[in-house]
């Protein structure tokens, strides 16, 4: 109760508002391992009804389609005491502090509709970044992100035709070997049987 109260209060139109709450908690909750505040602010500039809520709500039309980054970060500010940073796929992840946290975003924000669409856009914004991504002191590295999160997120918003054009993509196959994933491809490949429909 408590923290859907907490919810409630950071939903209200004088402080973030329902549109942008629920799709944050949405897509944190949705998400495999957690979000860097860059994929949260991409994922949520990307998504076309929090960005028409906003661009609505607006004294002036925005220089660019995209969600400025005062908005996240007024709304992270608020979240930041109940949630944690976490190392994980080479990158520093925002996720719940507490269990019960998540617990409440995914019954609230991850049923029916919602679920399959955070899910989509999560599989949308990672499906379309690179294998590889270059390094700054030079040279390319495996993109750990979308090789962690890109078949688990197709797996969850049932888009059984991409999820089977990644999984038979050799270049992701090879590529998720090559950063020793192996173990966590050879999951992807027992979730994606366990979930594809029998037809």
């Amino acid at each position: 109760g408590m923290i859907r109260r907490l919810f409630d209060r950071l939903s209200q139109g004088a402080n973030h508002g329902d549109m942008l709450v629920s799709h944050a908690l949405g897509y944190l909750a949705a998400a495999r391992k957690g979000l860097s505040e860059d994929e949260m602010l991409d994922l949520l500039s990307s998504d076309e009804e929090v960005l028409g809520d906003f661009i609505r709500g607006a004294f002036h039309d925005p220089p660019e389609p995209r969600l400025p980054p005062v908005i996240w970060s007024r709304l992270y500010y608020d979240l930041a005491p109940y949630l944690t940073r976490r190392a994980a796929d080479g990158a520093s992840l925002l996720a719940f502090y507490h269990r019960q946290l998540r617990e409440v975003s995914v019954a609230d924000y991850l049923a029916g509709a919602d679920r399959l669409a955070r899910h989509r856009g999560l599989a949308s914004y990672f499906d379309a970044q690179p294998l590889e991504i270059e390094r700054e002191q030079g040279g390319n590295a495996p993109n750990l992100r979308k090789l962690s999160e890109l078949p688990f997120q197709q797996t969850q918003g049932e888009l059984w035709d991409g999820l089977e054009k990644t999984l038979c993509d050799l270049l992701f196959v090879q590529a998720k070997c090559a950063a020793g994933m192996v173990y966590e491809l050879n999951e992807d490949y027992r979730a994606a049987l366990e979930a594809l429909p029998e037809n």
